[in-house]
């Protein structure tokens, strides 16, 4: 009986990120971000070289891999202590447990934006607004000061209110790619220094970006023309899509060390995998391995969105390893999968709609595949409407 119930539960369960390569048919995965250059060889070996250890249980402090991204970060100008580090089973993990240990009675997300931000904000019943960040007329980011007014908007009802608040932001933004300054960040943060409310930026896809390093709010920690006392900052980052370990989970955090204790409280104690920690720190030492990749996704992404375009898809201009565009062909997403690909249906994201897609930033032959696929879907199309 039991038993019955748990097979029901599952195949009713809806699924809305990209990845879902299970249901079989897929040859191609176009719907998830990762490095198509895949994990580097050393956090492979460092992970196959855990192996002894993982009959014991892994180190709940993670003490190493915490004191080595420290020295990183030193090695690159930010002083940033392990105490304002932690580990998680990936950002999303970290992202909830944020949730349950602030519990924020407001919440500012992005929309459209990563679906997970309101699923977390739910948990601790949290009233949440929209934050327009990208128009789906214009296909265009709203301007820097648009945003800043919504934000300022916000922090100034939340404060009238009297209820603690938390501004969220994606840098570059899922879904479609738009990076923001570190300027603008400053702006940001200081509307929310000034009303008492915390800052979440995730940057899961900074790494992507040629001047991502200039980008990243990491600057509040030790940048020479940033003097902003950090505290109320909270920075999610993860491996999973750079280091291609979306399989062995690991995300991160940076805060002041009163969040980060606050986030350990409210955790079980081993998030991360012996094997995810190795490569983790393999992963510190891999700076070349990111600026190539940098380098050669933005040369792909072009190729990609010039291809798109050619073929009557409106592209978002993009700065992270994925391209969103809007199709005619409503769809667009299940004729691909018949043709043995899949990308990721936008219309769950706010602010979207059926005939949106995001595309993820691989090489030439899959960009002439899809290419491909996709005309043939459009003679297909013109066909059934004669």
């Amino acid at each position: 009986m039991n038993e019955s119930r748990n097979r029901k539960n599952v195949s009713e369960y809806t699924y809305v990120h990209g990845g879902d390569i299970f249901r079989g048919g897929i040859d191609l995965d176009l719907s998830v971000n990762i490095n198509p250059f895949g994990m580097p060889a050393s956090a492979r070996r460092a992970a196959a070289l855990s192996m002894d250890r993982w009959e014991q249980y892994p180190d709940a402090l993670q003490r190493k891999l915490r004191n080595r991204m420290s020295e990183r970060l030193r090695q690159e100008g930010f002083p940033v202590r392990s105490e304002s580090l932690l580990f998680g089973n990936g950002a999303s993990d970290l992202l909830y447990s944020i949730f349950q240990a602030l519990r924020p009675e407001r919440v500012l997300i992005p929309a459209p934006g990563f679906s997970e931000y309101r699923k977390a904000a739910e948990t601790v019943g949290a009233e949440i607004a929209g934050l327009p960040v990208f128009s789906a007329d214009s296909v265009l980011p709203y301007e820097d000061e648009d945003v800043l007014t919504s934000v300022r908007t916000f922090a100034e009802q939340a404060g009238e209110l009297g209820k603690s608040g938390m501004i969220i932001l994606c840098n570059p933004n899922n879904p479609d790619g738009h990076v923001r300054t570190f300027n603008f960040l400053k702006r940001i943060f200081g509307i929310c220094q000034k009303y008492g409310m915390i800052l979440l930026v995730d940057e899961s896809f900074l790494w992507f970006c040629m001047d991502g390093k200039e980008r990243s709010a990491i600057s509040f920690w030790g940048s020479a023309d940033c003097k902003m006392d950090p505290s109320g900052l909270i920075i999610l980052n993860a491996f999973t899509k750079i280091f291609a370990m979306a399989g062995l989970r690991l995300g991160f955090m940076v805060s002041d060390p009163d969040i980060i204790r606050q986030t350990e409280d409210v955790r079980q104690p081993w998030s991360v995998s012996a094997p995810a920690e190795e490569a983790g720190i393999a992963c510190l030492a891999e700076q070349e391995f990111v600026r190539k990749t940098a380098a050669e996704i933005k040369c792909r992404r072009e190729e990609l969105r010039a291809r798109l375009t050619s073929l009557g898809m409106n592209c978002a201009e993009s700065s992270a390893d994925f391209v969103l565009f809007r199709t005619a062909i409503r769809d667009m997403g299940d004729r691909l999968r018949k043709k043995g690909i899949l990308i990721r249906d936008c219309s769950n994201y706010t602010g979207l709609g059926k005939g949106w897609y995001r595309v993820a930033v691989k090489n030439h032959e899959s960009c002439e595949r899809l290419a491909a696929a996709i005309e043939l879907i459009k003679k297909e199309t013109a066909e059934e409407s004669t």
